[in-house]
């Protein structure tokens, strides 16, 4: 398995249009103005074999949409969460999961994220995410919120800064 990470602009237009078919077949994701937010986003990553078998970012999210939704988890918006950057859009290929990509696409982006604060949001019926990102030192904040997508709750994670060496690997916690 080849894992690739690129800010957006090192990215071709097939990689560019392969990550996003990805992201958007899993409905969670609004499509209006995702482009523009792809773009702006601090590094996408691409697991390959012969396909693309998942995707992930480090996103850099606009303070209205940060805003929203630590408030609609009831959640204060903390400095470190002002500051923070998000893990998100990772989607696995419906072939390939449960074969451990998610695994490496978050290891992947938490060694560019390094030792920061970051946040994640996910379903709350998407009990493998849960665990990964639980096992990486997340922690599950306030309450569980409607997505304004669709007929499901999500729930957002915080991962605070860690100590210097305490970044760890997906998976491994840092142990």
């Amino acid at each position: 398995m080849e894992i690739i990470i690129r800010p957006p602009i090192f990215c071709s237009p097939v990689e560019l249009a392969g990550f996003s078919r990805l992201v958007l077949a899993g409905g969670a994701v609004d499509p209006a103005g995702f482009q523009e937010r792809l773009a702006t986003a601090r590094c996408l990553v691409f697991a390959r074999d012969q396909a693309l078998a998942g995707v992930g970012a480090v996103k850099r999210p606009a303070g209205d949409y940060r805003q929203r939704v630590f408030t609609a988890a009831g959640c204060e918006l903390t400095q470190a969460a002002k500051n923070g950057e998000e893990i998100g859009w990772i989607a696995v290929s419906p072939e390939w999961r449960g074969s451990g990509i998610g695994r490496l696409l978050l290891g992947a982006l938490l060694k560019e994220i390094g030792a920061s604060s970051c946040f994640a949001t996910t379903r709350t019926d998407n009990g493998a995410m849960r665990r990964l990102l639980e096992s990486n030192f997340f922690e599950r904040t306030g309450r569980p919120f409607e997505s304004r997508l669709g007929d499901y709750t999500l729930v957002l994670y915080q991962r605070p800064s860690l100590p210097a060496g305490g970044a760890g690997t997906a998976g491994g916690g840092g142990q």
